[in-house]
């Protein structure tokens, strides 16, 4: 039977719109939802859809689960856990239903409960991947630093191959304002899979710009945006990067050399003139306005 979608876990690309290392998160599900303290941010905006990998095996638990998922989907959480609680009562031995219980339960920041019934997923299946990010998750919030590294590294032991634990360890190291040990998790993740893909990158250039590594962190950046160069979130941290100092006009002539680089990247000429235009440059602003 096929398994309906669920909310993915996506808070990585929305902490480094932020990029702060205390950004305050609620996170959950066989999925996960990122939740921020930011009212720029919306749910809708975090979210993203995969199929959890295993379902309720009793026909009227997944009926029940598919109605929470519903529920959870337009923001009826206190419903969706009502749901949920009777989908285990029909399939009490279902680890996937524990975890989903978990994590509607941490969306209403029931801290304590939602742990209870991700250990219990966990101990109904020890090899569950997503039942341990969860859980480092969750106690990264309860500020229990040492059990969610535990929590992440059990992760990497059952799936090395997969980047999310190290993307979330090398993130509470961060937390911890622990850069260094944050690269070298990636570092770790970079030498199996012989590159990083986009979040990791862009974690790793958070992570340098914390060291104040400015180039290694405009490289991380640029590599980005070769590859994606409409990735809105690279173009901010890279914006952001060269303002550092607030020296606009060095930040000018740098966004200058970058766009004689790379002319297809046409988000650089709107930043250049709204640099040019907190600079007073009038001459600068024509010049791309009529290049444009």
């Amino acid at each position: 039977m096929n398994s309906p979608m669920v909310p993915l876990r996506s808070r990585h690309f929305v902490l480094l719109l932020m990029f702060g290392a205390g950004a305050t998160l609620w996170s959950g599900c066989a999925g996960r939802i990122a939740r921020i303290k930011d009212e720029s941010l919306t749910k809708s905006a975090v979210e993203a859809t995969r199929p959890v990998s295993s379902t309720p095996s009793d026909y009227r638990a997944y009926v029940a689960f598919l109605r929470a998922t519903d529920l959870d989907r337009v923001g009826e959480t206190k419903q969706a856990e009502k749901w949920l609680k009777k989908a285990i009562d029909y399939d009490p031995g279902s680890p996937t239903l524990q975890l989903r219980y978990g994590s509607i339960l941490a969306e209403q920041q029931k801290l304590d409960k939602a742990l209870e019934a991700t250990r219990t997923a966990i101990a109904m299946d020890p090899a569950d991947y997503e039942a341990r990010l969860q859980l480092g998750d969750l106690l990264q919030i309860d500020s229990q630093f040492d059990a969610a590294e535990k929590a992440y590294r059990d992760a990497i032991a059952l799936a090395p191959e997969r980047e999310e634990a190290y993307l979330d360890l090398a993130y509470l190291y961060r937390v911890e304002d622990d850069p260094e040990q944050g690269l070298q998790v990636l570092e770790k993740l970079r030498e199996l899979n012989g590159t990083l893909s986009v979040r990791p990158t862009l974690l790793e250039a958070a992570l340098y710009k914390d060291l104040d590594k400015r180039v290694e962190a405009e490289a991380a950046f640029l590599f980005v945006l070769d590859e994606y160069p409409e990735l809105r979130v690279a173009q901010k941290a890279l914006f952001d990067l060269y303002l550092l100092d607030g020296d606009l006009e060095a930040a000018a002539r740098r966004l200058e050399a970058v766009y004689a680089e790379r002319p297809w990247m046409d988000w650089i000429p709107r930043a250049l003139i709204e640099l040019y235009a907190r600079l007073g440059d009038v001459e600068a602003i024509n010049r791309h306005l009529r290049a444009r």
